[in-house]
């Protein structure tokens, strides 16, 4: 009897783990969440740099007029955690502002991006600066370098502004194209190829 039961409890388990997993999977697999992996990192250089660059592009590419770009001080109100969960939100939206190169050594490249206001940032127009690097033995690694403040006096739609410009010609992605996640990670990982 004590092994009867000790089966039985054994296999009620699996069951529940099993039922739980392709639930959860069933769930997940219908959002539109990114899920691919990567590493993240903080720091503070060349930020004034990036800064720079949105400021440029905006103007430039999204065709923003009549706003102003400030810098948030280090005391950055958003965390590795909030911001992978902004990373992740909207796989396909094409949100990410692509400013040029990265600085300093090795590969990589930059990318602007308005953090969503329905993840807890309603008050304000914030963009997350971040570098994106290969590593050839691990998976990419995106870097947050600072926050950048947009007072948009004209108000416009950021994500319909982004939305207009258009694609890279020809799948050749440089500054001031918008991309998807996606996107981003596909170029990211093209970098370790070369």
């Amino acid at each position: 009897m004590h092994l009867f039961m000790s089966v039985f409890l054994c296999f009620a388990v699996t069951l529940h783990v099993s039922v739980q997993s392709v639930l959860a999977a069933a769930a997940f697999s219908g959002s539109n969440l990114f899920i691919e992996p990567f590493r993240l990192l903080e720091s503070s250089d060349h930020r004034g740099i990036y800064f720079i660059r949105l400021d440029l592009h905006l103007y430039r590419d999204v065709h923003l007029r009549n706003y102003r770009v400030e810098e948030i001080d280090k005391s950055s109100p958003l965390t590795l955690r909030e911001l992978e969960n902004q990373l992740r939100h909207e796989r396909s939206l094409r949100r990410f502002l692509h400013l040029g190169p990265a600085e300093g050594n090795g590969d990589g490249f930059v990318v602007g991006f308005p953090l969503a206001p329905e993840l807890g940032l309603e008050h304000d127009l914030m963009f997350a600066l971040v570098a994106a690097h290969s590593r050839a033995d691990d998976f990419p690694v995106f870097t947050l370098h600072g926050l950048a403040r947009v007072t948009d006096f004209d108000k416009h739609d950021i994500e319909g502004r982004f939305g207009r410009v258009p694609p890279p010609f020809d799948h050749v992605v440089g500054a001031g194209d918008v991309l998807s996640m996606e996107e981003v990670y596909a170029e990211t990982l093209e970098h370790i190829a070369l």
